[in-house]
């Protein structure tokens, strides 16, 4: 080290004597006896400085170099030299718990993730027709999505249904177990069990609805298995920038799969569609399906339209044989604070025997919304159902009209995911000429 530093004092000198020599040219000039030759003199001691400079600041540069690097390794020499040293030493950083939720597998395109979640609704009820007042647990879901190796998305959901409500059994299933598969930018392959692509309504979630319930004309077509959670496989997509929709496939119908056990069976699939034409605000997501909202929340302005259908050959029930179609239309619209949304559905049992008459129902509802504060809405809706069937579904009467008008409010003090429901709803049914009750309820809901 006392050498770099000789070095670098050498250096410093050589620096010295090249200033000595550009003052010894400068002596004649304040002497006042200047010629030509002295000024060839000062400009070539200027040339030779300047050399001399540049090379004098390339070697202390190198010198200070290699005398920091000296310096280091003595300081290492010396901690290393130290009984000490081993005692000042920082223990090292405890390395933060590992989350066990899920163990990562690797695959061809990535890993598995995994994203809990669950919704609660629990409500009150009171029912003129029983004169009773009811608290019970609507809806309860244990739910999980995700992606796995980068393939494909899943999600999976368990249903507890009418947790001790009044005069129903409470229903344990499987909700929804599907994989999503990306075939191509507009094209998509969904395969287990989820929503037929049929309604609007029945495709926008429980934690997304204007009222707490659906509709009764959706009721009527879930009874027949026609629409709701089944198992199949499907493809959809959203081309033209998300301005159209499409989802088509085929399923088993549920209500129509009992087999031996049951008096209702077919050995037919069920095909089914949907078409969407977004005529404002586009459907945002490319791979979305069943992922409407009833209401946006003052966000948006849409106009959608959409047709549906689903067909189920030789189904029986019973004695009575028949082919089983339904068809439909709804219309949604929102702008600012309002919504609006209507859908007619129609379905049609043509006999296979001469014994057996055809018969037919259908129905429709208009809702609407209007968001006067961001956290609170009012909500109304009128609809009816017209049946000419014996009655497949125990919550509404068979060969008979049901009208219903519901008015009341949301309180969204989470968006969607913490609100409260509240509606009160005048019931007019004529089965036999026999009137209806009223109803009054009220919902919470926490859904995450």
């Amino acid at each position: 080290m006392d050498k770099i530093k000789t070095e670098r004092r050498n250096a410093l000198c050589c620096r010295r004597s090249v200033c000595a020599l550009f003052v010894a040219t400068l002596i004649p000039i304040a002497a006042g006896a200047v010629t030509d030759q002295d000024l060839a003199q000062i400009r070539e001691s200027i040339k030779q400085l300047e050399r001399r400079h540049a090379d004098d600041q390339a070697r202390i540069g190198d010198l200070e170099r290699r005398l920091k690097e000296a310096e280091t390794k003595l300081q290492k020499a010396a901690t290393a030299a130290s009984p000490t040293a081993t005692v000042a030493e920082k223990p090292a950083e405890p390395e933060p718990p590992a989350i066990k939720a899920l163990t990562p597998v690797s695959g061809l395109g990535g890993n598995i993730t995994f994203t809990p979640g669950f919704r609660v609704q629990g409500r009150y009820a009171y029912d003129d027709a029983n004169d009773n007042n009811d608290f019970f647990l609507r809806r309860f879901r244990l739910k999980a999505k995700g992606e796995a190796f980068g393939l494909a998305k899943y999600y999976g959901e368990i249903r507890f249904d009418n947790t001790r409500r009044f005069g129903t059994d409470q229903t344990i299933e499987v909700e929804s177990a599907w994989l999503d598969f990306p075939v191509l930018p507009q094209l998509y392959v969904l395969a287990g069990q989820y929503d037929v692509p049929f309604s609007r309504n029945l495709l926008t979630s429980d934690s997304k609805l204007l009222l707490m319930d659906r509709s009764l004309v959706t009721d009527e077509l879930s009874s027949f298995g026609l629409v709701d959670n089944t198992i199949g496989l499907w493809a959809h997509g959203r081309p033209f920038g998300g301005h159209f929709e499409y989802a088509v496939g085929v399923f088993d119908n549920r209500v129509f799969e009992l087999g031996a056990s049951g008096t209702r069976e077919s050995d037919q699939l069920m095909p089914a569609g949907r078409i969407v034409l977004n005529l404002l605000d586009p459907a945002k997501a490319p791979d979305g399906f069943a992922d409407y909202w009833a209401s946006y929340l003052g966000e948006g302005q849409r106009l959608a339209i959409g047709l549906n259908g689903a067909y189920l050959g030789s189904a029986r029930d019973g004695l009575n044989e028949f082919d089983l179609l339904g068809f439909g239309a709804d219309l949604f619209f929102n702008t600012g604070p309002f919504t609006f949304e209507a859908e007619y559905d129609r379905y049609e049992f043509d006999s296979n025997r001469t014994a057996s008459p055809d018969r037919e129902g259908d129905g429709w509802f208009a809702q609407a919304g209007y968001l006067f504060h961001p956290w609170f809405e009012f909500v109304g809706r009128h609809q009816e159902a017209d049946r000419n069937i014996l009655g497949f579904n125990a919550n509404t009467p068979a060969n008979g009209r049901s009208r219903w008008t519901s008015i009341g409010f949301n309180t969204y003090l989470g968006g969607h995911n913490l609100k409260i429901h509240t509606d009160y709803t005048f019931k007019d049914e004529r089965v036999n000429d026999i009137g209806g009750d009223n109803m009054f309820q009220v919902q919470l809901e926490f859904d995450y």
